[in-house]
């Protein structure tokens, strides 16, 4: 069990609490972008510890359901253990090789053949890449 998830002592400072001292240290604002929770309401979890299905846990331990499904990727829960195998399996071939697998072209021939007006499938790995690909097209 992580040391965060240990019941706090009378008067100890929270797991995460502590955290985020430690981050402030050493990143820019104790956590870069829209997930420092800096200016949200005190006590809003700022560090997880564990994730299943559709619950969430905080360092200092308590439960959430996730509502947001990590911001959208994880739409069949976390740790769902056919998307784990399935990790598993791909990253036993290679984890970041200089060119696609296979799996490129399995995924979008899936996704042409199930979306009736689809005709291509373009996949992008971030944010910056689908925006380069929406403003070249138009």
């Amino acid at each position: 069990m992580s040391q965060a998830l240990l019941p706090a002592k009378p008067g100890a400072i929270p797991p995460d609490d502590a955290l985020r001292a430690r981050a402030r240290a050493v990143i820019p604002g104790g956590l870069w972008g829209h997930l420092n929770a800096a200016r949200l309401p005190e006590g809003y979890p700022q560090y997880f510890a564990s994730a299943e299905g559709c619950r969430l846990r905080d360092v200092n331990g308590r439960e959430y359901i996730d509502f947001m499904c990590a911001w959208g990727p994880v739409v069949v829960g976390h740790r769902h253990p056919a998307v784990e195998a399935a990790a598993r399996r791909q990253a036993g071939q290679g984890d970041c090789m200089n060119g696609p697998a296979p799996v490129l072209v399995e995924l979008a021939e899936l996704l042409v053949g199930t979306v009736a007006h689809a005709d291509w499938a373009l996949l992008a790995k971030n944010g910056t890449d689908a925006t380069t690909a929406c403003v070249t097209i138009a």
